[in-house]
């Protein structure tokens, strides 16, 4: 057996998503100024959400090492493929034409488009049954994390496959559009497959700086922003 180690490197926004079946509303007319905390109010109340963003966008300088019992095999970026009515054999060529003969197939970690998910059904497909929504972003400056795999010992790149996540999905009344509309996160890098086991980006040895909380509400299956609660918030947060 040999050791494959995938480090993967990235600043793009975190995100957190939280969701609540109580009246947050309600929780809120009912502190006086000085009373509210957001930390506070989320984990009190919280029934559910995701870690939905975690450094490792497309566009957020994202860098991905392979290595084998401590042999480099590849250092660099995203190589995707959109390989959905492409066949087998043609998969090599249609890389080639994207991004020149200079770079290898065989020498590269892809990502086919087949193999993307969607973060409206991986994430949200029961959010529906929430009444409201946090997002809290915070600016990164630095995101890593380390997977390790015990691969055998014909191990080549090829068998790895990149998985990423798209938060681009969902119709327009979604929480997914709307969370997508307040990040911007498109594709991220989620996780590695080799011989059909999934290993996750789970991330969370970030370092971040700023931070800002959105809210949302659902109004029958349409989520919108809730300027209610930001309203309430701006009256009896102290800053």
């Amino acid at each position: 057996m040999k050791t494959v180690e995938v480090n993967i490197k990235g600043n793009s926004l975190l995100a957190y998503v939280t969701f609540y079946d109580e009246d947050i509303l309600s929780k809120l007319n009912e502190m006086d100024e000085g009373e509210y905390d957001f930390v506070d109010l989320m984990l009190e109340h919280e029934k559910g959400g995701a870690f939905l963003g975690r450094g490792f966008c497309e566009d957020g300088n994202l860098n991905l090492n392979v290595s084998v019992d401590g042999t480099e095999l590849f250092d660099g970026g995203l190589y995707y493929i959109d390989d959905e009515n492409c066949p087998v054999d043609e998969i090599k060529q249609l890389f080639q034409d994207d991004y020149g003969e200079d770079e290898d197939y065989e020498k590269c970690l892809i990502a086919k488009s087949s193999e993307c998910l969607d973060a409206d059904s991986h994430f949200f497909a029961d959010a529906d049954k929430y009444k409201y929504c946090s997002l809290e972003t915070v600016q990164c400056y630095k995101s890593p994390y380390t997977i390790q795999i015990e691969a055998e010992d014909d191990f080549k790149l090829s068998d790895l496959s990149l998985v990423l996540l798209d938060v681009d999905s969902g119709n327009a009344n979604s929480i997914t559009q709307k969370l997508y509309s307040a990040t911007r996160l498109e594709k991220q890098a989620f996780g590695i497959k080799y011989k059909g086991e999934f290993f996750e980006f789970d991330g969370g040895e970030d370092q971040g700086g700023t931070n800002d909380v959105s809210w949302f509400e659902r109004n029958g299956d349409k989520w919108t922003d809730s300027e209610a609660i930001h309203e309430r918030i701006a009256e009896i947060d102290t800053w």
